[in-house]
């Protein structure tokens, strides 16, 4: 046992830490991370039967500790000494595992005393033969318990995702009494946190009821990438990193580790290699590694909390969030964001506030007439004061109003707007100065009347977006913080490809291509388009020059695509003088009928899908196929199949369901691509019978146990049925969609072993979650006429 030199860990922020070098150990303790979470390797530790060597992690657990910082180890993963190298499941494997995960807590005790059993046992981390469900798990859980040493803390399961059932069940095998603190992995990339409050609060209440004792809820792994195809903005990151953190104390979490600390390597297009806070992409030497927004984000909310806890939720509206923070001392501490839209919040107060953005930037506001204005956006803002009572203002008095869009190298054009009409007259006074990005205007308003003044502000050079924030004052005293929305940067011609659904006398799949001039003042002039479909080719002859703010649009039939059949459009678009524009878009006919007036074929899978392999190649529509029927209710989507599957087999429970025999669904409410936000859903057959379990969700859909309206799942014979009405609000939409929308579908296998692969007709949620490679589709109840619309 090593000797500790370090203070009490009093903070919840933790990080997934890869590499131990000095300089990475240092910027993770700077910005406030008090816990990180490491790897320990069986296999390196325990190369001869019962001796443990951790050489190689000695002095990396040491300089955490001399940083301040605990660390969580986890016993990972297995040994060649024990079980052929798979995960352990063998009575001498799991004794082997028991002790390894003894001697790893027992080495280490002095930095810390709590272990993780294992990491993501839930899916392919686990390669034992024993399986990756509930019971598999407990047992691993149980050998590490039975020599777990003298006050050592075990912490499990490490799931991947949140489900509450598999840890219900975990718990109630053993688990209950094994565990010191329960730890999950709630990703939902790229989907915004909101919901992970009411999600964690609901995963609190199942494992204190299954284990009859408050047991902590630890975040052992959770982030948002920002690689390019399908990750996040790095102010988006930023955001989401403070924004997750407050709803996951909010709803009840006591630890919280973003995966990860620095990136795991250099590919922009690589999901892995861009979780972390610190980047190595533009570094200029080795193990260097520059801070992101959301790095310099986590330092001001470390900061900002520290010594605070969490109260309970301002009463504002469902996307205006407001959560006070208290000290010891009893002041406050509000975090506040608006995820949908600007909202415009009136504190009350006789004292002035302090309000400081995400970055760290402060400026103290004094209240007018009793009250302060505060915009609120989807980036969070600080503020620390005396709130007597806070509202939302539905008619702010002072606003910026900006075009949701601007060409690259161009100026934002904001307006900013002073209005003293009404019940503003007395609230607002008749002179106000504004400043935005150190400009200052005055705005002078006659009577109770209206007035503006226009600003011309630069953009960032190569930025995707952008947004305004500023502050109105009177005299010398800032009263009002103002803010627009996310503006974003375009390229000059902004073009975008649709897809729609054509009815006559059969179905067919049309394309558009419009392009827009968001300059405003360039004319641009267009030089040809070109697409690609497959084998399919054709041109466009288009010379036109488009004025600023004009748009232009060409349609393209796809008559080669049959129902059901994915195609990928690519378009090239000319413009004189400048980069061309290259697009790619999913393409395809996708009618959802009426559920009572059937016309065309179901998807089948053996001629429509593509089989993914993990273990075993696919064995022809005898092994794994059958039809997949789509169709609209009155109140959702149907889904029927009639899987052909030569071996059935479901061991897991409805929150780990697709390692074993399922049907997975996602639906995204745009065209593909155009949107990240999705819904996941899993069905099956499981040992407590049917289950529809929601593993991402968008709009009003919630993670967890699916509501449905029918749920038949049986097995006769060598055929698995399936009979599924999700009803529109379990799919995240208050009401049928009434253009394209998104779907994907696949079918998993497990003929025994495990997962052997699975069917997936269109594509974006196995292999990665991108909604971009999902199917475009459209309910044929809202096409007009013999042509559709």
């Amino acid at each position: 046992m090593i000797a500790s030199t370090s203070p009490p860990f009093a903070t919840p922020f933790g990080v997934g830490l890869h590499g131990y070098e000095q300089e990475l150990i240092d910027g993770i303790a700077r910005i406030g991370y008090t816990h990180s979470r490491n790897d320990v390797g069986w296999s390196a530790v325990e190369k001869q039967a019962g001796v443990y060597a951790f050489d190689r992690y000695d002095a990396g657990f040491a300089a955490l500790d001399a940083a301040g910082i605990e660390p969580l180890p986890i016993s990972a993963y297995r040994n060649p000494l024990y079980d052929a190298n798979r995960t352990p499941s063998s009575p001498e494997g799991l004794a082997a595992y028991g002790r390894f995960t003894a001697a790893v807590n027992q080495h280490f005790a002095s930095y810390t005393r709590a272990t993780e059993v294992y990491n993501e046992f839930n899916i392919n981390f686990n390669d034992g033969l024993c399986g990756r469900t509930p019971a598999c798990y407990a047992q691993l859980l149980q050998a590490a318990a039975a020599v777990k040493p003298q006050g050592a803390r075990l912490v499990g399961p490490a799931i991947s995702g949140a489900s509450a059932d598999y840890v219900r069940q975990v718990l109630e095998q053993g688990g209950a009494a094994a565990l010191d603190a329960v730890s999950v992995h709630p990703y939902r990339h790229p989907t915004p946190p909101e919901g992970m409050d009411t999600q964690m609060a609901s995963l609190s209440q199942t494992i204190d009821a299954a284990a009859s004792r408050s047991l902590p809820l630890w975040l052992t792994e959770y982030g948002w990438p920002t690689h390019t195809a399908g990750g996040t903005t790095d102010a988006m990151q930023a955001d989401y990193l403070v924004r997750s953190a407050v709803l996951s104390l909010a709803g009840g979490a006591d630890r919280l580790y973003w995966y990860d600390a620095r990136e795991d390597g250099t590919d922009p297009n690589n999901q892995e290699h861009n979780f972390g806070v610190f980047e190595v992409r533009r570094a200029t030497a080795r193990y260097a590694a520059e801070p992101k927004p959301a790095a310099v984000a986590q330092a001001v909310m470390a900061a900002g909390l520290a010594g605070r806890t969490i109260t309970q939720r301002d009463t504002l509206d469902t996307t205006t969030y407001s959560f006070p923070f208290r000290s010891a001392a009893g002041d406050l501490v509000r975090v506040m964001w608006a995820s949908d839209a600007p909202r415009t919040v009136t504190l009350r107060t006789a004292q002035p506030l302090t309000l400081t953005d995400q970055y760290g930037v402060p400026v103290t506001l004094s209240p007018h007439a009793g009250a302060v204005q505060v915009t609120l956006t989807e980036h969070p803002v600080y503020v620390r004061g005396q709130v007597d009572s806070l509202v939302l203002d539905p008619a702010p008095a002072i606003t910026l109003k900006t075009s949701p869009t601007v060409a690259d190298g161009e100026s934002i054009e904001v307006r900013a707007v002073v209005d003293r009409t009404g019940r503003n007259c007395r609230a607002v006074p008749a002179k106000v100065t504004i400043t935005l990005d150190g400009r200052l205007h005055d705005v002078k308003v006659k009577g109770c009347g209206t007035a503006e003044t226009v600003f011309d502000l630069p953009a960032p050079a190569g930025g995707k977006a952008s947004w305004v924030t500023g502050w109105a004052a009177t005299g010398n005293e800032k009263v009002a913080r103002l803010a627009t929305p996310t503006i974003r940067i375009t390229t000059p011609v902004v073009a975008a490809v649709g897809v729609d659904l054509v009815r006559d006398g059969g179905y067919r799949a049309q394309a558009s291509v419009s392009l827009s001039n968001t300059s405003r003042a360039t004319p641009v002039t267009l030089d040809g388009l070109t697409w690609t479909l497959g084998k399919e080719s054709g041109t466009i002859a288009d010379t036109t020059t488009l004025q600023p703010g004009k748009q232009v649009a060409h349609t393209i039939p796809l008559p080669s695509l049959r129902v059901w059949e994915q195609g990928y459009l690519e378009v090239s678009i000319g413009l004189r003088g400048r980069d061309a524009l290259a697009l790619r878009q999913s393409v395809g006919a996708g009618p959802i009928e009426p559920d009572t007036a059937t016309t065309v074929a179901p998807i089948d899978l053996a001629a429509d899908a593509t089989w993914f392999r993990y273990t075993a190649d696919w064995g022809g529509a005898a092994d794994l196929g059958g039809p997949v029927r789509i169709t609209q209710t009155p109140t959702g989507l149907r889904v029927q199949a009639t899987v052909q599957d030569d071996v059935f087999t479901q061991k897991n429970p409805a929150g780990n369901l697709y390692n074993g025999d399922s049907i997975q669904l996602s639906l995204s409410p745009a065209l593909p691509g155009a949107s990240t936000e999705r819904t996941e859903i899993g069905l099956a057959l499981t040992p407590d019978g049917p289950a529809a379990y929601t593993f991402a969700a968008f709009g009003i859909a919630i993670t967890g146990p699916t509501p449905t309206e029918r749920l038949a799942v049986t097995r006769t014979g060598a055929t698995t049925a399936y009979d599924v009405v999700l009803p529109w609000q379990s799919l995240g939409l208050n009401g049928p969609p009434a253009g394209v929308f998104a779907l994907s579908l696949l079918v998993n296998d497990d003929d025994g072993p495990g997962r052997k692969g699975y069917l997936e007709w269109s594509s974006g949620i196995g292999h990665t979650k991108d909604t971009g490679r999902h199917f475009p589709v459209r309910l044929t109840s809202g096409l007009q006429g013999a042509s559709g619309s």
